[in-house]
């Protein structure tokens, strides 16, 4: 239970104390999107217990995300909820060494009422529009996507690590403001709430991409049915991928396309990779042996592009 306390409650006080780089930087942005510290801090202490207790998160590579600049943080998507964004907002505000805020780009459905879209623009999430994305890459933000969307989070638990058909407006996104891609790669978020199916029905009714049937909602009553299993999660963040190519080459379609593509390849290399290292769901990696591919792993994409 004592391990337990620092998780209960936080104020933007509290959490100064333990990330003032992070409060220094961001405390007085004036931000049109909605950034709150007082609602980050508030959110923070929440997830990151899910962070450093609950999924005991590995993660390799922080230090690819550039100190300063714009970049694009990109990958895979699973899982029925977008608890991998949380879990990559947390890294690269405590764990990277210039403390820094990702933006995500968030679907509509994620601005739903006062209460959660308080929380979701609180903790830096935007409308995912081209416009603001390019608004906030051009102010030498990070920005956070996942180009499978909604396809991705609607994965059966059969074809969970199969990574969805890649949006290409990110690679667009890259070559217009000149900013690198990121890869990230993700383990262990399929597992949290596994889906066995999803109703069109109940989606249509809710407007919302999808809605999901995991072993325990909606057949049981709440808070266990919202309940996450204790996966173990391993993140790998990639080297910056630099398009040398000029701005006005964003509207060719094949060229983005094709760069579309092969990133999307590249993502599920990793994937498959971490994959065929783990135990379990539930009893993760080898600390050593993921270590050792981490530090080894294959950066190709971002050397031959």
């Amino acid at each position: 239970m004592r391990k337990l306390l620092p998780y209960v409650y936080q104020t933007e006080s509290a959490y100064a104390l333990r990330n003032p780089q992070f409060c220094e930087r961001y405390g007085n942005m004036d931000d049109e999107f909605g950034f709150d510290l007082e609602v980050f801090a508030r959110t923070e202490h929440y997830m990151r217990f899910l962070y450093e207790e609950y999924f005991q998160i590995k993660v390799f590579g922080i230090e690819n995300i550039p100190a300063e600049g714009s970049a694009i943080l990109a990958g895979n998507h699973n899982g029925v909820l977008p608890l991998d964004a949380f879990m990559l907002l947390l890294a690269a505000a405590n764990k990277h060494p210039s403390h820094r805020l990702v933006r995500f780009l968030s679907h509509d459905c994620c601005f739903w009422g006062v209460n959660l879209r308080k929380i979701i623009s609180g903790v830096g999430g935007v409308h995912a529009t081209y416009k603001n994305a390019k608004t906030l890459l051009n102010r030498g933000q990070l920005i956070g996507i996942y180009p499978g969307a909604w396809r991705a989070m609607g994965t059966p638990l059969d074809f969970s690590y199969n990574v969805a058909e890649f949006h290409r407006a990110f690679v667009r996104l890259a070559i217009e403001t000149q900013s690198p891609i990121i890869p990230i790669a993700t383990v262990g978020n399929n597992e949290v709430y596994p889906l066995i199916g999803n109703s069109k029905t109940l989606a249509k009714l809710f407007d919302v991409p999808f809605f999901w049937i995991t072993p325990f909602f909606p057949l049981l009553p709440f808070p266990i049915s919202w309940t996450p299993l204790p996966s173990k999660w391993a993140m790998y963040i990639g080297k910056p991928i630099y398009l040398d190519y000029p701005r006005e080459r964003a509207t060719e379609r094949e060229l983005v396309d094709c760069i579309t593509e092969d990133f999307q390849h590249h993502i599920q290399r990793l994937v498959d990779e971490m994959l065929m290292m783990r135990k379990s769901p539930f009893k993760g990696w080898d600390d050593e042996e993921l270590t050792e591919w981490a530090m080894s792993a294959n950066n190709e994409f971002a050397t031959r592009t």
